[in-house]
């Protein structure tokens, strides 16, 4: 009888060895693929923000409200200052919102706020374009009201860029990615 019992556990011991084994060989795809698409969404995520940063820096717009500030400020005159922006800029961040959270550490919290800034001066550039298409629409005409509101874009629109730029820098030193 003892010899008729070892052929059995030899079987369920074969058997929970390839269980065992295919489901490491199945965690171990999954973790790799992951990794990989977490790699592609860093990188991605990186593109879009290099972009945003030298669009945002290639036509001056934080440099427009600076010297329409100065401007306003010295002759009491208001300026509008208006750029109606698309709002393609965020389309990976759009399309990967169901992934965001795949990214290490604080990226995810950090790559959602930044794009909820940009996507909040992009909404003020809009509503400025607005303003001065109808002269008949309320709202800020006066200097001081729109050196508050150019204020408040620029401190956004900066704290932006100077995010986008660490973020970048973080996917660099992670994913060890320079292009």
């Amino acid at each position: 009888m003892a010899d008729s019992i070892n052929p059995i556990w030899s079987v369920l011991a074969g058997g929970g060895l390839t269980l065992a084994g295919s489901f490491a060989a199945t965690w171990w795809a999954k973790r790799l693929e992951r990794v990989h698409q977490e790699r592609q969404l860093a990188r991605a995520i990186k593109g879009e923000l290099s972009a945003m940063i030298h669009i945002s820096s290639s036509r001056g717009y934080t440099t427009q409200l600076r010297n329409a500030i100065q401007h306003m400020q010295a002759t009491g005159q208001y300026v509008l200052i208006y750029a109606t922006i698309e709002d393609s800029h965020s389309r990976i961040f759009r399309a990967s919102l169901d992934k965001i959270g795949y990214l290490p550490g604080e990226l995810p919290t950090e790559v959602s706020i930044t794009y909820s800034q940009i996507a909040s001066v992009i909404t003020d550039f809009n509503d400025l374009s607005k303003l001065a298409m109808d002269p008949e629409l309320p709202g800020e005409r006066t200097s001081d009201a729109l050196v508050r509101r150019y204020t408040a874009m620029i401190e956004l629109a900066d704290d932006a860029m100077e995010r986008a730029a660490k973020i970048i820098a973080e996917i660099d030193r992670r994913y060890q990615t320079t292009d």
